[in-house]
């Protein structure tokens, strides 16, 4: 087990303030905030990136080696080995194909196999973005809202069957899977996973996997990759992955495409080599591959400290926020917060960010069922994390009975 200090290290927590990443990072997340707000909103992470990816990316540049990238040779071996270990999958390593991020590799998949006008599931809440690929596409979005409550919610595989099987226009061509979930961070179960990949084989709709979350999944909770659960049931499928949540290398701009024959028609890889081709840059390809070839004790320290974050964030919520409802992720380092009865209004992300001056994802953008939520990125420091809850606990407004 890492210990504290080594975590500290490892992520250079121990020497990023506040101040520190204001100064120096010029992403989305910090660059576009006020001097006076914190920025807990879009999935990236404020821990400093392993320094062997960073050695690599400067030894490269310093080669002046920035021309186009073809060959994934090295990536996939390095992808493959980390799957095998870590999720005990052997990939097909002649059946990836390189993307400049996930959301390429979903719109393509999309653009292939769903003709216009068509429906598309999503389990909602979900990832934005969804939605925008769907609207780009001229797609009908179809939601199909979580079941259950806390650590027993999970998507409604009964549902998403009846929508792959139901007649003429009202049928579902097609599910993006968001795997493991965000916001939630459920790591789907296997059992549910085969239920979507038999609904997908007899039905032939299309799962399209998103699966950028997956190295950051919890002990004891297990990742279960799609693509094999698709072959093994007949199942058409796509699965979309990278390296840059789990390493915080988004801006690199690599992901890759699994798609082998048996889950993935001919046509379809044909399409992927012609309108994707070259369109992995030089750096993500390396960034990527010393990742997932060498770096899994930095992902582990992440990981840990997320956790860590998560325990911490349960003890401040009930402190500073006591009206909220929160269950700690099986994955990755967002928290989706119940602010409905915490005295923060019918729009607690606008409220926080005006009184609290704390940037967080509003609920409601995620669809159906998400009003009322907010989604808070935990991939910080401590002592960020205990700021902004303070923050957003001066802000609400206590509730008075009797």
């Amino acid at each position: 087990m890492t210990s504290k200090i080594n975590v500290e290290n490892a992520l250079g927590i121990s020497k990023i303030s506040t101040e520190m990443l204001r100064d120096t990072r010029t992403s989305i997340k910090w660059a576009n905030c006020q001097t006076d707000v914190l920025p807990m909103f879009i999935a990236e992470m404020d821990f400093t990136v392993d320094k062997r990816i960073t050695s690599a990316l400067v030894e490269q540049i310093e080669r002046s080696d920035l021309g186009y990238a073809e060959d994934l040779t090295d990536l996939v071996a390095a992808f493959s080995s980390f799957a095998k270990k870590r999720w005990g999958w052997s990939p097909d390593q002649k059946s990836f194909f390189g993307a400049p991020d996930v959301s390429f590799g979903v719109k393509a998949a999309l653009r292939h196999f769903v003709p216009k006008g068509a429906k598309v599931a999503l389990t909602t809440p979900v990832y934005p973005s969804f939605f925008n690929y769907l609207q780009d596409l001229e797609l009908e979005c179809v939601e199909i809202p979580l079941v259950g409550e806390g650590e027993q919610m999970r998507i409604d595989t009964d549902a998403l069957a009846a929508a792959f099987n139901a007649p003429g226009d009202q049928r579902v061509h097609a599910l993006i899977l968001s795997n493991p979930h965000n916001p939630h961070g459920i790591a789907h179960s296997k059992k549910d996973l085969e239920a979507l990949a038999v609904a997908s084989q007899q039905s032939g709709a299309l799962i399209i996997s998103d699966e950028i979350h997956a190295p950051l999944v919890h002990e004891p909770s297990n990742f279960n990759p799609f693509a094999p659960i698709a072959a093994e049931h007949g199942a058409t499928s796509v699965v979309v992955t990278s390296a840059s949540k789990g390493w915080n290398v988004a801006g690199t701009k690599c992901a890759f495409v699994y798609a082998p024959p048996e889950i993935a028609p001919d046509s379809f890889r044909e399409y992927l080599s012609i309108s994707l081709g070259y369109s992995v840059s030089i750096l993500g390809r390396t960034a990527n591959t010393v990742a997932f070839g060498e770096c899994e004790d930095w992902l582990d320290a992440a990981i840990k400290q997320v956790k860590e974050n998560s325990l911490e964030l349960v003890n401040l919520l009930k402190e500073h926020v006591p009206g909220a409802k929160y269950t700690p992720p099986q994955s990755s380092y967002l928290a989706w917060i119940d602010l409905r009865e915490a005295g923060l209004g019918d729009a607690p992300a606008q409220t926080i960010l005006q009184k609290a001056r704390v940037n967080v994802s509003d609920g409601a953008g995620f669809g159906e069922n998400g009003a009322g939520f907010i989604r808070l990125n935990m991939g910080c420091t401590p002592e960020l994390l205990r700021d902004a809850i303070r923050r957003i606990g001066e802000a609400t407004v206590p509730t008075h009975k009797g």
